[in-house]
């Protein structure tokens, strides 16, 4: 029997059977220009999704911890409803750091899912 499983899929154990997860992938310009594919898995912010492909370009003292607000990327136009509501947390610590752009969000703070998917965000 010959299986084929894409490359963008991850296999876990769940009751001893080998079962494809699937990764989804989003893209982020950096502040070069140059696009980055980024794998994730729902649930994982955008900050860690960036660090867990192995990449450091997106700036962070905290970490991704919501705290510095240093991590800010921009949400492209009639995108907004496929990301993360902006949580409280986040919205506090952009106004702290003066961010205001209506489609700028931390990516410690925009966790990706399904409708993340293809979208294109670009460093601050």
């Amino acid at each position: 029997m010959l299986s084929i499983v894409s490359s963008n899929l991850k296999k876990s154990k769940l009751s001893g059977l080998n079962i494809p997860k699937r990764f989804l992938e989003v893209f982020v310009h950096d502040k070069e220009g140059n696009k980055h594919a980024i794998e994730f898995e729902e649930g994982d912010t955008l900050f860690e999704a960036v660090e867990n492909a192995g990449h450091s370009f997106i700036p962070g003292s905290c970490n991704g911890g919501i705290a510095c607000g240093e991590c800010v990327v921009f949400v492209p136009e009639g995108q907004m409803e496929n990301v993360s509501e902006l949580e409280e947390d986040e919205k506090d610590c952009m106004e702290a750091t003066g961010t205001t752009h209506p489609s700028a969000r931390l990516a410690c703070g925009l966790i990706l899912d399904e409708d993340s998917e293809g979208i294109e965000f670009k460093l601050k």
